[in-house]
């Protein structure tokens, strides 16, 4: 027999058939009559053959086992007639138990079968987590939070195999945090001060915060310190040249001095304003940085308008030194300074428009400026000095009493840190039990000193000598006492515990401090050229000319050699920070020597074989001429010196 069923698929068809003459679709005899899809309608027709066997009662024809999920709720559908049984299969999330055993993969059920079946648990959390930045001034809060989720079966229609998935039903989110309990876990970390009230409200929000400022705490404000306003130029190398109209440069004009007229206002103090102490989230003060006021006075020349301005009282050179504040008169010599007019000798700026012949002294009491030359001559000046001709066998000097002031400074503090380094041995030895329970610490520096520290003599005999060049104050006399009787010969076994030695720090770092709030800005040595001549300056040594040969130069800051070719050859060249030289040597090996401070940095262009290269206390010979040199001392206090063979 046959039969046509029509339907949008030929699946649908199908399922018609099946259920009229109640055959399962797999036993289905039937051809495709027609079949079309197009953009908006779908349909399909097919025949069926079939027996007799349609018309028999229902529980002679054969029918499997279906499932399905209606309404959230599992119905099984037995077989009949011999049919196979329905099929479950677990989904994800899901764990199906029948008769109590878990299925993995698949079973088969009935109407009768215990089956039984359950999702993963989950459960509501919440989080707060609070972020505290390295300087401890604020804090961060994230709040999220994960809802218990309620699981369901999702329908299903009726099928022989059957895959049960879950579906969520509900959401269950946890409660939401309260300012009070935000506020209770800010105080278990400890963060009880700068709370920003209007952010835990916002804190409360019901999705969560992603990284909000919950506390900040008070930043400290340093003092801002005074500041000096210098109407005039405190260092000569700030000189402009002087541009005329026409834009054409009065080479000469660097030369010339800066003078002011009387009334004329030479400095402003700019008072700082106070700081204020900061306090972090937890509570504790941060203390803010004191600023040390400072108060102008002077000496000679000028005055105190107010007690934040100085003016000129005459017309002259203005100068500071220590923040007193003086007005130099300028003394011009027109001509030679020879026998005729002896030697020279004055409290102000000395300008020789002239040479300094043999055998004669200039000394002025602040700058000196020497037009024309030197031959066997002294200068001396407390401010700049520079000569721009040749200097020949001379001897010059600026900076006067400063410059053993920065020599004592470097003593001083050369044996302060002698003396940490000492108390630090002294520890190790007592810690470690070295020498035994019955060793005094007398005992133990004096054995230091004899073994490790045996430069401390030499330096005691360097602060004796510098002392007694300087305005002597009873500060200089304990401290020379004092080292005398702790470090020196027996004196050390004295010392009935090692933190005298602190005291004595105490005491050489005080008149330290003392003898920098004296010193003037360094002053600098300007020249052209020198010969068989030695020169000593507080600031810097500026060659601006062919060089130096055969000379002794000696700076407290650097020695800079400005023209290219410039030659430094034979001699002694000494600077605390920098040496930049052109040429040193020659191709005949002269021996020239360059120091610095273990800190220094010596730089060449060019030098030849037969240099000698000092950084504190190391020393480098250079055998080869070479060119781009750069001489210092690493992290690892290995003397290194750069260079490439000329």
């Amino acid at each position: 027999m046959e039969k046509i069923y029509n339907a949008e698929t030929v699946e649908e068809c199908l399922k018609k058939a099946s259920n009229e003459l109640k055959i399962n679709i797999k036993s289905i005899n039937y051809k495709i009559i027609e079949e079309k899809k197009n953009l908006f309608r779908k349909s399909a027709s097919i025949s069926v053959e079939f027996t007799e066997q349609v018309g028999k009662p229902e529980d002679e024809v054969k029918v499997h086992g279906e499932a399905a999920v209606k309404a959230g709720k599992l119905v099984i559908t037995n077989p009949k007639e011999g049919g196979r049984p329905a099929v479950l299969a677990p989904g994800f999330g899901l764990n199906l138990f029948v008769k109590d055993e878990k299925v993995k993969v698949k079973v088969e059920v009935y109407e009768e079968s215990e089956i039984n079946y359950h999702f993963d648990e989950t459960t509501a959390v919440r989080n707060l987590h609070i972020e505290i930045n390295q300087d401890k001034m604020e804090a961060y809060v994230s709040i999220n939070y994960e809802p218990e989720i309620i699981y369901g079966l999702e329908d299903k229609e009726s099928s022989r195999e059957l895959l049960l998935e879950a579906k969520v039903v509900e959401k269950k989110y946890p409660p939401q945090y309260t300012k009070d309990e935000i506020i209770q876990e800010l105080s278990k970390k400890g963060i009880v001060y700068g709370i920003i009230p209007e952010n835990v409200e916002l804190c409360t929000g019901e999705k969560g915060i992603k990284r909000t400022l919950i506390a900040k705490g008070n930043p400290v404000i340093n003092d801002e310190p005074d500041k000096v306003e210098y109407k005039f130029k405190i260092n000569e190398r700030d000189k402009e040249y002087v541009e005329d109209s026409q834009g054409r440069v009065d080479y000469k004009s660097i030369g010339a001095v800066e003078a002011v007229n009387a009334g004329d206002i030479i400095a402003i103090r700019h008072p700082g304003s106070q700081g204020m102490d900061g306090m972090d989230i937890f509570g504790v003060v941060r203390k803010h940085k004191i600023s040390k006021r400072i108060s102008l006075r002077t000496d000679s020349g000028c005055s105190m308008k107010d007690e934040n301005t100085v003016v000129a009282d005459i017309a002259g050179k203005p100068a500071v030194k220590g923040l007193v504040f003086s007005i130099y008169p300028l003394h011009q010599i027109p001509r030679d300074i020879d026998l005729t007019t002896g030697n020279i000798d004055f409290i102000g700026d000395i300008c020789v428009q002239g040479s300094i012949r043999e055998g004669m002294r200039v000394t002025a009491g602040n700058s000196l400026e020497i037009m024309g030359n030197m031959e066997r001559a002294e200068a001396k000046s407390s401010g700049n000095l520079s000569v721009k001709g040749n200097i020949i066998s001379s001897k010059l000097s600026a900076g006067g009493e400063d410059s053993n002031k920065l020599t004592q400074v470097q003593n001083l503090t050369a044996m302060e840190e002698l003396l940490g380094e000492l108390i630090k041995a002294v520890e190790e030895i007592k810690k470690f039990n070295i020498l035994g329970y019955n060793v005094t610490d007398g005992e133990i520096v004096k054995k230091l000193l004899e073994t490790k520290f045996k430069m401390h003599n030499a330096l005691y005999k360097k602060i004796v000598l510098t002392a007694a060049q300087i305005p002597y104050t009873a500060e200089d006399e304990k401290i020379l006492k004092m080292l005398k009787c702790k470090i020196t010969g027996l004196g050390p076994l004295t010392i009935k515990h090692y933190g005298e030695l602190e005291t004595i720090q105490e005491m050489l770092q005080r008149r330290r401090d003392d003898l920098n709030d004296g010193i003037s800005l360094p002053v600098n040595i300007n020249i052209m050229y020198c010969q068989d001549s030695h020169m000593t300056s507080s600031g810097n040594i500026y060659v601006d000319g062919k060089g130096a040969l055969v000379s002794t130069l000696v700076a407290q800051d650097s020695i800079y050699f400005t023209q290219g070719r410039s030659v430094t050859r034979g001699g002694n060249l000494t600077a605390q920070k920098e040496i930049h030289c052109q040429v040193v040597g020659s191709d005949a090996g002269v021996s020239t020597r360059l120091c610095v401070k273990a800190k220094g940095h010596i730089y060449c262009e060019i030098a030849y074989q037969n240099t000698v290269f000092v950084i504190g206390t190391k020393e480098y010979v250079l055998e080869m001429p070479s060119k781009g040199i750069h001489v210092y001392i690493n992290n690892d206090n290995e003397l290194i010196a750069d260079k490439l063979l000329l």
